[in-house]
């Protein structure tokens, strides 16, 4: 439903409770949506207002042919014609107006944009504020600015105004694209400060700059950056329009992930051009990172003051932590035609401290100017050393001889000079030496408590939370002995291996704990719908991992878990993705499997994983034909205790189909003596223990399991089915209590557990 007709239904609902409640439904998650609708809904229910009253006809402030299209389809005035100008189509569209792509009929023929109010949102506000954005683009005249070229009105008493058409991308999407080198990228980004800086100059500031508001296209084969959209733009000093035109207390105005500290303030009566050089700072972290400081994703979560007060207060991380820490480094890597490491090595340093610089919650900490961060910018490009922090005189020493080689060396051939480049040198020598010697002290250190954090961390028992606590001490110190430059190059590549261990390590960690909450759902319920969000779950895995199990063969799949460094942990779950299908097929309106499909993922297994013992058992089970002594020979000849969880699990059970029960629970003994506290392991057991009538020992087992899952109902079913087997009902019925309880906190039907035994 278009913004028009959400305003339109919204005014005519008298109770204030229930118009919240439908504008809740039909913005979303649309902030933006909602504040300006909100705006507008109390503007029209205002003394003053020019909005159509309930019961008034919308159609009264429209001309004829704008009455027959008074509801605004977003398509109704392409073709018509206004003053010399043809709408062709429809390029943008914002709160209060649409801006259509037209053709100029005389006095010249050219394409151009023309920015036209809504029908029926021509409030006092809205029209201040259209030609608030008029006036302010026609005072200025810069290259990177797009100009206005005419105004006027339509027939209808509707105001418009023309500009310079841009077709161009969002500046991210064009550096993307055309994977621009952060070199080009900077380059391209001093020339949007320069435009900012004219705007500022001519007492305008944009509050509302985002990657979407600052278009790039080719010009001669050269990009060329275009501001645009200055609908929420301020002025200085002077009035932009004679019409009412101001922010009202509390209102919130600009784009949330690119607000500045005191624009997420409720009164914004004291934004000035920083505010601009904030938003600035975002798009050039967005440039570098390919993110924005803080998710919205995240933020969106949250409270609406939660929000504001995050973008008031925390600090965001550097730009080469958030590197380190992205998901997506590669490929943001790949978009900037760098290796991974090489792109946080360019970053961290100079780079870092000029966007947090820019970045300051404290706007007298910041670039006085947008010219300024030009400037810095500049400078870094050209080897100089920046004002982002206080250059040593290494610092200083190193860029003259970039800058000026040639120069640096005939002056080394005075010998004056060479002299006291000699002392000078031999003092910087020996500081340098008790630098590297400090710093290869305290990395000797952080490396050695990392990986024994790193050690900690990989030992911990499935099922219970890993202290990341220590790890993420030990990578900052790493990271901030990395930023000091004070180690070798030796030094510094064993640092970022370490730094990628405890990564590929957190990567692993929750890999498996999302294999072992799907397994605890699996094995504690079996309705249909259970299995569903089971296999569901392990779609998504699988597809935010860049395979998808609906349109990817399962040779190719088996191909990229191969060749993943884990693999073990990728096999683990596509077994369990495999079963789960069979599973389902038990059901009345179950999925049908065919055998082929069966057979293909039987075969992909084979490939995708190829140890001996995990080869066998899964040809002894896919096949149906289980014999001992087949699996008896592989197993004979590996080391048991060297396998995974699952790899004895699977072993374990396959003896127990052999008829073999003994041999299963040796194998149960060999698994429980290195993963003592993995839960699903004691869960297997007690189960094969329930098969043999060994009941006592199964309610050891499972109590187990309890006491390092209690918030499993199906554990608590389990027991109080040997319990009541055992003869005691007491004890079973208290089960049966906590199982229900625990039931109706996870919203969850007592009649969907699991009834094992």
């Amino acid at each position: 439903m278009n913004e028009v007709k959400i305003f339109s239904n919204a005014i005519r609902i008298e109770d204030s409770q229930e118009r919240n409640a439908y504008l809740g439904k039909e913005c979303g998650e649309d902030l933006e949506l909602r504040q300006r609708l909100e705006r507008l809904i109390k503007d029209h229910f205002s003394p003053n207002s020019m909005l159509p009253q309930p019961g008034e006809s919308e159609s009264t402030l429209l001309s004829p042919a704008e009455q027959e299209t008074s509801e605004w389809d977003n398509s109704s005035f392409v073709g018509r014609q206004i003053g010399p100008y043809k709408l062709l189509q429809k390029i943008g569209e914002g709160g209060m107006g649409v801006v259509f792509m037209a053709e100029q009929i005389k006095p010249v023929k050219r394409r151009v944009a023309l920015k036209l109010v809504k029908p029926g949102m021509d409030s006092k506000r809205v029209l201040a504020r259209f030609e608030a954005e008029r006036q302010a683009l026609a005072l200025m005249d810069h290259p990177n600015i797009a100009k206005v070229l005419d105004a006027g009105t339509t027939t209808g008493g509707l105001p418009f105004f023309v500009m310079e058409l841009v077709k161009g991308l969002p500046i991210t999407e064009f550096c993307d694209q055309h994977q621009l080198g952060p070199k080009q990228r900077l380059s391209l980004f001093i020339e949007v400060c320069r435009g900012i800086q004219h705007a500022h100059q001519k007492g305008i500031i944009h509050r509302d700059l985002k990657p979407s508001n600052i278009l790039v296209t080719e010009y001669d084969e050269q990009p060329v950056a275009k501001i645009i959209d200055f609908g929420i733009a301020k002025a200085l000093s002077t009035q932009l329009t004679e019409k009412t035109l101001f922010t009202e207390f509390g209102q919130i105005v600009g784009t949330l992930e690119y607000m500045s500290p005191e624009q997420a303030n409720h009164h914004q009566l004291d934004i000035d051009t920083r505010s601009d050089v904030y938003s600035l700072g975002i798009v050039l972290y967005v440039l570098l990172t390919g993110e924005t400081p803080f998710s919205s994703n995240d933020l969106r979560k949250v409270a609406w003051d939660e929000y504001l007060r995050i973008i008031r207060e925390v600090e965001p991380k550097r730009p080469s932590v958030k590197l380190t820490d992205s998901q997506k480094l590669n490929q943001v890597a790949s978009d900037r035609r760098m290796q991974p490491n090489r792109l946080r090595s360019f970053v961290r340093g100079d780079l870092d401290w000029i966007v947090m610089k820019a970045l300051r919650k404290e706007r007298s900490k910041r670039y006085a100017t947008a010219n300024e961060l030009a400037d810095e910018l500049t400078r870094y490009l050209s080897q100089q050393p920046v004002n982002a922090r206080p250059p040593s005189s290494m610092d200083r020493l190193q860029k003259l001889c970039k800058r000026h080689p040639t120069g640096f060396a005939l002056a080394c051939l005075s010998g004056v000079i060479l002299v006291v480049a000699a002392l000078v040198w031999q003092g910087v020598q020996q500081r340098r030496a008790e630098l590297r010697s400090v710093a290869q002290e305290n990395l000797n250190d952080a490396m050695q408590g990392a990986a024994l954090a790193l050690g900690k961390a990989l030992s911990t028992p499935a099922g219970q939370k890993m202290d990341w606590g220590q790890v993420e001490t030990n990578r900052q110190r790493i990271l901030d002995l990395l930023e000091s430059r004070t180690l070798s190059d030796k030094d510094q590549q064993q640092a970022e291996l370490l730094l990628q261990r405890v990564a590929d390590a957190q990567k692993d960690r929750e890999l498996g704990d999302l294999i072992e909450e799907a397994l605890l759902a699996g094995a504690t319920q079996t309705n249909l719908e259970s299995w569903q969000k089971m296999e569901s779950r392990f779609k998504d895995l699988f597809r935010r991992n860049g395979m998808d199990l609906d349109q990817t063969p399962p040779r190719q799949i088996a191909e990229i878990i191969r060749q993943s460094p884990r693999s073990s942990r990728w096999t683990d779950a596509l077994e369990l993705w495999i079963g789960g299908k069979g599973h389902m097929q038990a059901f009345p309106g179950g999925p049908r499997v065919t055998a082929e499909e069966l057979k293909q993922w039987a075969e992909a297994m084979y490939l995708a994983d190829a140890d001996p013992l995990r080869t066998v058992i899964r040809k002894q089970i896919y096949s149906r034909q289980l014999s001992a002594s087949a699996i008896d020979e592989v197993a004979d000849a590996t080391d048991l205790s060297e396998q995974s969880s699952r790899t004895l699990a699977w072993l374990a059970t396959a003896y127990m189909a052999c008829g073999e029960p003994e041999k299963s629970n040796r194998v149960f003994e060999i698994a429980l003596e290195k993963f003592p506290q993995d839960v699903m392991l004691n869960y297997d057991w007690a189960l094969t223990l329930t098969g043999q009538d060994r009941n006592q020992e199964a309610i050891r087992i499972l109590n187990r399991c309890i006491a390092l899952r209690p918030d499993i109902p199906g554990f608590w079913i389990s027991m109080a089915k040997l319990l009541e087997a055992e003869g005691e009902s007491e004890a079973a019925a208290r089960a049966i209590k906590t199982a229900k309880v625990i039931s109706e906190k996870t919203a969850e039907e007592p009649n969907s557990l699991q009834e094992n035994f």
